[in-house]
């Protein structure tokens, strides 16, 4: 198509040049963002949309953008308006004709730049392409159109653009000074407790009313006698007043740093008033009662508002504390009256001095309350309180009364047996009657008595007679065990029926004092763990008494076989006691299986003959301090660790089983390792510190040197150095 210029002061753009100002100014109202294309204050976007088929929806208007910038705010000096570069979006219409194909019409967006005058305002030409044809095709351009969008560069430091103009014409662009003032969220007075936090939120506004915009800081202050600021946090303060403190304020001020230009803002003083918890009036509902007669006491009591009250009566004779919670009442001067009353009853008699506290969880207050005599009531038992038997056995109990409580003479006293059953009396004056009890079936039997003392009064007890089943002892498990010295038991017996709860004994035929000791105090297992130290068969024998004091008993059959037979592993570990893990003796015998280990080449160290060829094996000296070094390093001083934690994650040469048992025997007995039980009660090891060196003790174990020689890969071998040949182990003091 032929391109042409129209006789018109505009320029008809040429397409691509239309498109591209399209572009441009989409583009522009994306950087001059809201202040351009949205209202602040509650206009409608007038923001540009990309060019859409069809006509523009606004109306024509002049082709200018009009308006006025101002400045809001008690910025000082305040910005200048004048000379401002200001920019206007719009759109126009383009209606596209070619021959008699009829018309297209397209919506285009442009924008064009002024300033404002010394007052501000400006005026802004908005210029709409010329229209013409080349050849066939002919454009018609129309407008300007709204919604128009107003902008500057941006506002000065410490101010927010906002176009409020909704995207009409005139518009009005509002530079708003973000920090114009500040208040605080409560007004004052206020009332409040001594001893309680005042929270108080600093709120700060921009010119138009709004939460300020941009970085704000605040400087809290506080005045007044015993005030204190507790925690100030940004707008968040915390203030409290102490016992004693007048009345305070609290005030802040707000600043905001833009760009090196400070604006402030500060709030009212709030006024604080503290209010202390004051006793104001106690009383008793009675000065003489009996005991376990309820006691009522009323206190009153001002303080300030807002706060939840309660009032604690210490009632005084060893009676519990008694709490609860008050009613309050608005007062004239603006506090309240908290109406506290509680309850208590005296178990024993004498006399009482009770008090009371009123308390809003900060502020307290006490008082004495009035004295109260408690006189000794009637009371009585029946013994024993909890009577056992068996089927049809008779049970003797007696109906007691109680030493110091009713008004002699006593009587008459009152029998029943169980629910329902007849009453018998004894009318004989007295403080002590005796009555039986017998039932044909197990079960449980409320037995139950009266008595009457000199002033009529009546006092009743209960107590539940037991009838039970056979008492039944059983082994849980087989009655044979077999174990090793130093190594732990755990017998087990079954307990069923009888009077319980009771107590169970277990008794080793060679010893005078029980093994262990327990109560008994419902059917089931029970067991009793024991460690022993020496070989033989012995008799445990579990006994159990109820509260009727029947016995039952069952019998161990326990063989106690020498340590050194025990298999290697986790198959048995040693009890709570001074020994080590499987296949090593008790910490007293090591130094007699040291010298086994030096004579069956354990530890051996041979030195070389002349001729034999022999060396000093490096190596074997090097893997074994290396694994004594592991096992030290493993130990804690603290934590006990079993033998299989000192040695998990070896990665060195390899060591059989019993060579860790005999390095941590060797380590024990000179003090490297502590043995310990952990909280499963199994046998485990700390690091200690070595004693001084001693001359050696050795001591003759047969069964160890039985075990250890027979075991020996080379027993029997020819003695190191010439020594003589020996049959057995160094004796006593060798």
């Amino acid at each position: 198509m032929r391109r042409f210029e129209t006789p018109r002061t505009v320029a008809r753009p040429r397409r691509g040049v239309v498109r591209a100002a399209t572009a441009l100014a989409v583009a522009l109202a994306v950087v001059l963002g809201s202040g351009a294309l949205a209202s602040d204050r509650g206009g409608s976007a007038a923001g540009l949309a990309p060019a859409v088929s069809g006509a523009c929806a606004g109306s024509p208007i002049a082709p200018y953008g009009n308006g006025s910038l101002e400045a809001l705010g008690a910025a000082s000096p305040a910005p200048s308006v004048a000379g401002v570069a200001v920019t206007v979006t719009y759109l126009y219409q383009d209606t596209e004709r070619v021959g008699s194909s009829g018309a297209q019409e397209e919506c285009l967006a442009d924008s064009a730049a002024g300033s404002t005058a010394s007052n501000g305002s400006f005026s802004v030409p908005l210029a709409v392409p010329a229209s013409g044809c080349e050849g066939s095709e002919c454009d018609d351009y129309s407008g300007p159109f709204g919604p128009f969008g107003f902008a500057t560069a941006g506002a000065p430091p410490g101010f927010t653009e906002v176009d409020p103009s909704s995207g009409t014409s005139p518009a009005t662009i509002d530079w708003v000074a973000n920090l114009t003032a500040v208040a605080l969220n409560r007004t004052g007075p206020v009332l409040v407790s001594v001893g309680a936090p005042v929270a108080v939120r600093a709120e700060a506004a921009d010119a138009l009313g709004r939460s300020a915009e941009g970085s704000v800081s605040y400087a809290w202050s506080v005045q007044g006698a015993g005030w204190q600021l507790a925690s100030p946090g940004g707008a968040n303060a915390t203030v409290e007043a102490a016992p004693g403190a007048t009345n305070g304020t609290v005030s802040v001020t707000a600043t905001e740093d833009a760009a090196g230009v400070a604006e402030n803002a500060s709030a009212a003083p709030l006024l604080l008033t503290p209010v202390a918890t004051a006793i104001d009036g106690a009383n008793a509902s009675a000065a003489t009662v009996d005991p376990d007669v309820a006691v009522t006491f009323s206190v009153s009591a001002t303080g300030a508002p807002g706060y939840a009250y309660a009032v604690t009566v210490a009632p005084g004779l060893g009676a519990a504390s008694a709490t609860a919670r008050c009613d309050t009442s608005a007062l004239p001067n603006g506090s309240v009256l908290a109406a506290c009353r509680a309850s208590v009853g005296y178990p024993t008699n004498g006399t009482a001095d009770p008090s009371a506290t009123v308390s809003n969880g900060f502020s307290s207050a006490s008082v004495e309350l009035p004295p109260v005599v408690v006189r000794p009531g009637l009371a009585i038992a029946i013994a024993p309180d909890r009577p056992a038997g068996y089927p049809n056995q008779t049970v003797a109990v007696s109906v007691e009364v109680a030493p110091g409580t009713g008004s002699a003479p006593y009587g008459p006293a009152c029998f029943r047996p169980s629910a329902g059953a007849p009453a018998t009396c004894l009318a004989t004056p007295g403080s002590v009657w005796n009555f039986s009890a017998a039932f044909a079936a197990p079960g449980t039997y409320l037995l139950s008595a009266s008595v009457a003392d000199g002033e009529g009064e009546n006092a009743s007890a209960t107590v539940a007679f037991l009838v039970a089943s056979p008492l039944s002892v059983q082994t849980a498990g087989s009655q044979d065990l077999t174990t090793y010295v130093g190594y732990r038991t755990e017998p087990r017996v079954l307990v069923s029926g009888g009077a319980l709860p009771g107590e169970i004994w277990w008794n080793v035929s060679t010893e005078a004092r029980p093994l262990c000791v327990a109560n008994v105090p419902a059917d089931g297992t029970y067991d009793c763990p024991a460690v022993w130290n020496a070989t033989g068969v012995y008799d445990l024998v579990a006994t159990v008494r109820d509260a009727s004091g029947t016995d039952a008993a069952a019998t161990f059959a326990v063989n106690v076989l020498p340590a050194a037979s025990a298999p290697h592993g986790d198959g048995g570990l040693p009890g709570p006691t001074t020994w080590i893990p499987a296949g090593v003796v008790a910490a007293v015998t090591v130094p007699i299986l040291l010298v086994i280990s030096l004579r069956t080449g354990a530890f051996a160290r041979r030195k070389p003959r002349p001729g034999d060829g022999t060396a000093v094996d490096e190596a074997e000296l090097e893997r074994i301090a290396t694994g004594r070094e592991y096992l030290l390093a493993r130990a804690d001083p603290a934590r006990p660790r079993r033998a299989e934690e000192l040695t998990h994650g070896w990665s060195g040469p390899t060591v059989r089983p019993e060579e860790w048992s005999e390095w941590i025997a060797a380590l024990v007995a000179d003090g490297s390792l502590v043995p310990r039980t952990d909280p499963a009660g199994r046998v485990a090891y700390v690091r200690g510190t070595p004693p001084a060196a001693e001359p050696p003790v050795i001591r003759f174990d047969p069964a160890v040197w039985e075990a250890h020689r027979a075991a020996a890969p080379d027993a029997g071998t020819e003695p190191e150095d010439g020594a003589p040949p020996s049959d057995g182990p160094p004796q006593d003091g060798g």
